[in-house]
């Protein structure tokens, strides 16, 4: 890989760590600490960290910024004039989640179907559809391993629609986790606009690679994160207000019967086979 491309995909991997669902509370001052950050990340993006090295090593590295900056592969926020913050452009979002092979456009768009009808039907806890909803069609609460590994998956779907503050996540002290539609997420359901691009980059295995090394070195860092703030606390929901199995019935999942990931069509399309059955069996 290029060296743009390697800073890119580290930035994405950066980005949505600081967005993955929370499930781990064993440290809850790491968790405020994260909402802070993501609080921070609306206004500014990511902090870009002051490079070490030699003077022509940082050097190198404010050329490979003004590359970026001025190919607009990215957004940078100034203070004093120096780089201080970034964020990837979105339509480099987009493209570099399907490099990396990475969950794009169609399952966001899944999720955020499933979360605006469940939530319509009351399937929630305080606002927040439960995470086994999207992606088991009946739930036993993400308690066998086969759904463990499902509901995580769903997570990960989820990823570009809370980067984009579509949706936004939260969890119970035993990390169960919840998804809710923001005012934003409501806007883009209303109007949803693909992303605007001709260029598709193909998957690599070393981009693969490389956003998962970039992933789970900024996850590990976020559990050792301190809030700026002393007396921000950060509350948890309540374990034991989350919604029946049965309060979802009639609702598909993320994923079908062969655990294929249904795009928005297909989605639409079981929801009124659905609606369309239960309807039939109210008339007989």
């Amino acid at each position: 890989m290029k060296a743009v491309e390697s800073q890119l995909i580290e930035l994405l991997g950066e980005t949505d760590a600081l967005f993955a669902p929370i499930r781990d509370w064993s440290n809850p001052a790491a968790v405020t600490a994260i909402l802070e950050m993501r609080s921070d990340f609306r206004r500014r993006g990511l902090p870009i960290p002051r490079a070490g090295g030699s003077a022509e090593s940082r050097k190198r590295i404010e050329r490979l910024f003004d590359q970026i900056e001025q190919s607009r592969l990215a957004i940078f926020r100034r203070t004093n004039g120096r780089r201080t913050h970034w964020r990837l452009a979105d339509v480099v979002d987009w493209q570099l989640r399907h490099r990396c092979g990475q969950s794009g456009f169609d399952e966001a768009m899944t999720v955020l179907l499933i979360v605006d009808e469940l939530t319509r039907r009351g399937h929630t806890n305080g606002g927040y559809v439960p995470d086994w909803s999207i992606a088991l069609s009946r739930g036993d609460g993400g308690r066998s391993a086969k759904s463990r590994d499902w509901v995580a998956y769903a997570g990960e779907l989820a990823l570009p629609a809370l980067v984009r503050n579509w949706l936004v996540s939260w969890s119970d002290l035993d990390g169960a986790c919840g998804y809710r539609l923001t005012n934003e997420g409501r806007a883009f359901l209303a109007e949803p606009q693909p992303p605007i691009t001709t260029i598709w980059p193909n998957y690599n295995v070393d981009a693969h690679d490389a956003y998962f090394a970039a992933l789970d070195d900024a996850l590990a860092e976020l559990k050792t994160m301190k809030p700026k703030h002393e007396n921000a606390v950060a509350i948890p929901l309540s374990a034991g207000d989350w919604p029946s199995a049965a309060s979802r019935a009639g609702i598909p999942a993320v994923f079908d019967r062969r655990g294929e990931v249904r795009s928005p069509q297909q989605w639409l399309r079981a929801l009124a086979r659905n609606t369309k059955a239960k309807n039939d069996n109210r008339l007989e």
